[in-house]
């Protein structure tokens, strides 16, 4: 199996703006090889970029939305309802998804990655979560009524096969801070396939998620930075039975959790929240490239195993 694999290989998305320039992350026809060497077992890349006048497909659009609640949790917090289609909100109720957003201007460049929270299929509407921290989020905050919203992106956590496969199990989900944003939909995604679920959230810190959360999710608290993690981990009863962990938080909070998975089930599955710089979300602009091994990744495009980049590091350029 290919160890890197394209989050939009065989949707509607696929073939992209990749195929134009020769640099498909799949089909290595696309990639100006003569030989078909691809291991894709799904509808062909190569040939539906002929059949569509060799060019890119569908684009992923940008359109104005309503928000339709808008919620500050605490100071420079919020949560944001967001009215889009019901199309759109079934693309965005995957684990991983989220979607560019930005304030009432023309200029694209304040466009920024958000999480999905939540999604309402029936209702039309996705929820958003940011902290102000600069200009693009300032510019959020001053737009109360709308704003702007591309999408749909799903590879906002590195091991989707990991959180697909795991049925009837343990599972241990670890977040804080504003990472919290990307847990819920994963969450569920588990609950759905008859697994057992424990949170646990950092502290200090706001729980902002907590609304979007089942009643059978067990929720534990304590704080998990530096050395007073592994003693917070540690104390979690039954850590050999733990069949899946998801990590959504720091490259450090990562780290934590993977080291607490070789130590009592290495054997776990891992997925991790992707924290790597995103910017354009197509894999054009470069801002999201990593270096693993020998081989250059675009980390908004591509999805990998968590624990080879544990054992073999992702570098940026």
């Amino acid at each position: 199996m290919n160890p890197f694999e394209c989050i939009d290989a065989g949707t509607e998305f696929c073939p992209c703006y990749l195929a134009e320039v020769g640099e498909c992350t799949v089909c290595t026809l696309l990639q100006g090889k003569e030989v078909c060497a691809c291991n894709w077992s799904k509808v062909c890349i190569y040939q539906r970029y002929l059949r569509n006048g060799s060019k890119a497909v569908k684009r992923k659009q940008t359109v104005l939305c309503d928000i339709a609640d808008s919620q500050r949790i605490e100071d420079g917090i919020y949560l944001k309802k967001i009215a889009v289609s019901r199309a759109m909100a079934r693309s965005l109720n995957h684990p991983g998804s989220y979607v560019f957003v930005r304030g009432l201007t023309e200029r694209s460049f304040f466009d920024a990655p958000m999480a999905i929270v939540a999604s309402d299929i029936m209702e039309g509407t996705v929820t958003l979560a940011f902290h102000v921290t600069g200009p693009k989020t300032r510019l959020l905050e001053r737009s109360p009524l709308r704003l702007f919203l591309r999408g749909p992106y799903w590879n906002g956590l590195q091991g989707n096969r990991a959180v697909e496969s795991v049925r009837d199990a343990r599972c241990l989900v670890v977040t804080g801070g504003m990472s919290q944003a990307s847990v819920p939909l994963v969450i569920k995604r588990l609950l759905a396939h008859g697994n057992k679920v424990t949170l646990l959230v950092n502290t200090p810190g706001p729980f902002f998620i907590s609304g979007y959360l089942p009643d059978d999710v067990i929720v534990r608290k304590g704080p998990l930075h530096g050395s007073q993690g592994q003693a917070t981990m540690e104390q979690l009863p039954d850590k050999e039975s733990i069949a899946f962990a998801f990590s959504a938080g720091s490259t450090p909070q990562h780290d934590l959790v993977t080291a607490f998975l070789e130590r009592h089930c290495p054997g776990a599955g891992l997925a991790v929240s992707n924290n790597h710089t995103f910017c354009c979300g197509e894999g054009i602009c470069g801002s999201c490239m990593v270096t693993m091994g020998d081989k250059s990744v675009r980390s908004c495009k591509v999805q990998f195993d968590p624990k080879q980049v544990a054992e073999e590091g992702a570098v940026c350029p």
